[in-house]
């Protein structure tokens, strides 16, 4: 099975405990409705659905294809869950509902257990239709939302059996069985896989970047939430002190905003020797490239969710510096697999420290990867959510049997 690839990252008894809760979830017809344009790398739909399909299960897997008025909307639900402040209108409202029934739509068929994931087709729960059971998966958090914005999802979300977030401190103030699912990244992808030195060198040679200095790297797209002038910034005072190089990859949101912040952090940099910026898209290859070549990850977010490229960076026995924000804590714990910082002269403060005393960094690099290699690995994110979807069947199961 191909659990058992993943055998060489775990002991053998939690590969077998890992297929006794799949045995659940045999005969189980499962439907995902997601916008899969757009997918939450924190539930990583593709990677269920073909372990759950290993165990017997039916999933079946429809995108949302909603009009461009609809997509704007929610990308400003998701301003609005990090920024109580982020002003909602009517009009976003009266756009988000003239979707609804659109959505509702597809509870026609029938099926065991429904998943909505993330904000896009929250509504669906509106009209159950055939569905037995209904879970919502969200990776924002939404425990201090816009009050306007939650007030009027609050009738939705209430409406699903089960509601499941990255952390439970992303819980939501509402009446319904929520669930914790912590996130996990894929040791076997091509993002996180061992690579040759041949390999990297050839991502840095593509893009210019000598490897001469110590390399400050940071992943994040250019969103002002992920604070890419601010890392600039802490750059040119590290940059007093140490001669240092720093490269700021990521890609750039579809959107104005998202464009005019990647043209700035461009021209900005541009005024900074030894700084380099990427729009790389989903260049999944040359991320992991990129961040086996660094000396030091940044992260240096201002708002954020559980933060997956921390992850991504503590497995490749990085040394990181994350902000005190979000999931980063859970992965970062200051002074034992990283340190954190809040602010930007913390944040110098905290690279100068690494830069000074390397060995420093390597400790708390092989402490960063073995608290990922404990809990956030893919084998212990899908034995979590075997055991939310498998309770689920079991309920409709004892429930048919009455």
């Amino acid at each position: 099975m191909r659990i058992d690839k993943y055998s060489q990252f775990t002991d053998a008894k939690e590969i077998e405990y890992i297929k006794k809760l799949g045995s659940a979830l045999s005969g189980a017809d499962m439907r995902i409705i997601a916008d899969t344009a757009a997918p939450s790398r924190e539930m990583n739909i593709q990677a269920f659905k073909q372990f759950a399909e290993e165990f017997g299960a039916k999933i079946s897997v429809e995108e949302l294809k909603m009009p461009p008025e609809f997509t704007t909307v929610i990308d400003r639900f998701y301003k609005a869950l990090q920024d109580p402040f982020f002003e909602i209108s009517d009009e976003d409202l009266k756009i988000y509902e003239s979707c609804s029934d659109r959505i509702a739509s597809r509870a026609a068929a029938e099926c065991d257990i429904c998943l909505a994931e993330e904000l896009h087709p929250l509504s669906l729960s509106a009209q159950r239709g055939g569905f037995k059971r209904m879970i919502w998966h969200c990776c924002a958090d939404l425990s201090t939302p816009n009050p306007k914005f939650f007030a009027h999802i609050k009738k939705y979300l209430e409406k699903y059996d089960v509601c499941v977030f990255s952390m439970s401190s992303f819980f939501p103030k509402a009446d319904v069985n929520m669930r914790a699912l912590l996130p996990s990244i894929d040791p076997l992808s091509e993002k996180n896989r061992e690579m040759t030195a041949a390999e990297i060198s050839f991502v840095f040679s593509k893009y210019k970047i000598p490897r001469d200095k110590k390399i400050i790297f940071q992943l994040a797209r250019f969103d002002a939430s992920k604070d890419p002038l601010g890392a600039l910034d802490v750059f040119a005072e590290v940059k007093k002190e140490f001669d240092v190089s720093l490269v700021l990859a990521g890609f750039c949101p579809d959107c104005p905003q998202g464009n005019e912040l990647y043209l700035q952090t461009l021209d900005k940099a541009a005024a900074l020797k030894d700084a380099y910026v990427l729009s790389l898209g989903d260049n999944n290859f040359e991320v992991n490239a990129l961040q086996r070549g660094a000396d030091i990850v940044l992260q240096k977010s201002l708002k954020g969710g559980f933060a997956l490229a921390v992850t991504e960076a503590l497995w490749k026995e990085k040394p990181v510096i994350a902000s005190d924000i979000g999931g980063m804590p859970a992965q970062v714990l200051d002074g034992v697999t990283g340190l954190l910082c809040s602010g930007k002269q913390n944040c110098v403060m905290q690279i100068k420290k690494l830069l000074k005393n390397p060995a420093y960094g390597r400790e708390l690099a092989r402490a960063g990867k073995k608290h990922v290699q404990e809990n956030f690995l893919i084998t212990r994110h899908i034995r979590d959510a075997f055991q939310i979807f498998g309770g689920v069947m079991e309920s409709i199961r004892k429930e048919g049997a009455q």
